[in-house]
């Protein structure tokens, strides 16, 4: 701002507005975001509850999105999904209940959510018609949390990826070897996750997959 304002008292540069005016503006500019600082910290304070309860609903939010198909940069997922975990690990940090059960279920809803925008990613990259035709399918397995159909559909991408030319065969495996670990995770962390679903602080009308 000091540099802008010498620049504008320059006499070879002439301007045709006033630089009180400028300098003006700027300090109202300033002022208000001070103000508006001050008011988000005093008058609306964000408790530790609210924290995690956002992180929460951050993270169902996720996971509908991801079973449903939607398209997402894997490492901006990435980097949202450790945000949030780190944003609720500093939220419990020094309280008598840390909620460590809860930490588990945004870990393992977390992982389903990775593999499940991951597998869907490489999926769409194969040029194989046999392997497109079945993304439906592996999309309602998904969507249905059945772990079974997981591993069975990441099997028939690995035999497909036999007959697949060289170029294509790094997607599939990915694509299998996500599948796989969306398999693993629901066989092995169902029951978490389900909890989580249920009793993690979001309306049990926002998620609308089930897992059998």
């Amino acid at each position: 701002m000091n540099i802008i304002f010498l620049v504008l008292l320059a006499p070879s540069n002439p301007q045709v507005y006033n630089p009180l005016t400028f300098y003006s503006e700027c300090m109202f500019v300033a002022f208000a975001l001070g103000v508006v600082f001050l008011a988000s910290r005093l008058v609306w304070p964000v408790s530790a509850l609210d924290k995690q309860h956002a992180a929460v609903r951050a993270t169902q939010k996720t996971l509908t999105a991801s079973v449903a198909g939607a398209e997402y940069s894997l490492p901006a997922l990435e980097f949202d999904l450790a945000s949030r975990i780190a944003d609720y690990v500093a939220s419990v940090a020094g309280t008598r209940r840390p909620r460590r059960e809860v930490l588990k279920g945004l870990l393992s809803t977390n992982d389903l959510s990775l593999a499940a925008a991951s597998a869907r990613l490489y999926l769409e990259q194969s040029s194989d018609p046999a392997i497109r035709s079945r993304i439906g399918q592996l999309q309602r397995a998904l969507w249905s949390g059945n772990s079974r159909r997981l591993c069975a559909g990441a099997r028939s991408v690995l035999r497909r990826m036999r007959v697949s030319q060289a170029g294509a065969r790094e997607p599939l495996l990915a694509a299998a070897t996500d599948l796989w670990s969306a398999g693993l995770v629901l066989e092995r962390e169902k029951r978490r996750i389900r909890h989580f679903r249920d009793h993690g602080a979001v309306r049990k009308g926002d998620i609308r997959w089930s897992l059998h």
